[in-house]
């Protein structure tokens, strides 16, 4: 007799397995199907994108690799609403080159600008820092690229 157990009842269990298998684009149109959160599929699939950044930067892919992780990091950055998420993220994130690094800053100081835009004083006093932090680190990699040059950035 063969007894199987219903793991996969509540969707909730099922993207977590689909998130775990690193199938993303599934577990995307399960969120959709089930009303689940969709920001979390691409968050996870950007973490992933983030360890593969990593590896790639000590294990000495080619530009190849690079461009495909940085082109997919932006397209799932560009679907996240949560601002903190995208600013620790391209802050942290260990970019191939100086210019790659210098545009994801810029992109989440863009973005930041955006939202508060149109939510000026509400924005800010909830998250004071976020811009500060970019622009913290957009000054650390200027003063970097003047006193070592972009030949000497590694992520």
């Amino acid at each position: 007799v063969v007894m199987r157990c219903l793991t996969e009842a509540l969707p909730e269990n099922r993207l977590s397995r689909l998130l775990y298998k690193h199938k993303f684009e599934e577990a995307e149109k399960f969120a959709i199907q089930f009303g689940l959160d969709v920001e979390l599929v691409y968050k996870v699939k950007l973490n992933f994108v983030l360890e593969k950044l990593a590896s790639a930067s000590v294990g000495g892919y080619g530009q190849a690799v690079w461009a495909d992780l940085v082109d997919e990091a932006k397209t799932n950055l560009q679907k996240i609403v949560d601002e903190q998420f995208v600013v620790q993220y391209c802050i942290n994130a260990p970019w191939p080159t100086f210019d790659t690094a210098q545009e994801m800053l810029n992109y989440a100081k863009s973005r930041v600008l955006k939202r508060d835009d149109r939510k000026t004083a509400t924005y800010m006093e909830e998250n004071p820092l976020l811009l500060t932090e970019i622009l913290e680190a957009l000054a650390k990699l200027t003063t970097f690229y003047g006193s070592s040059g972009p030949e000497k950035f590694s992520g």
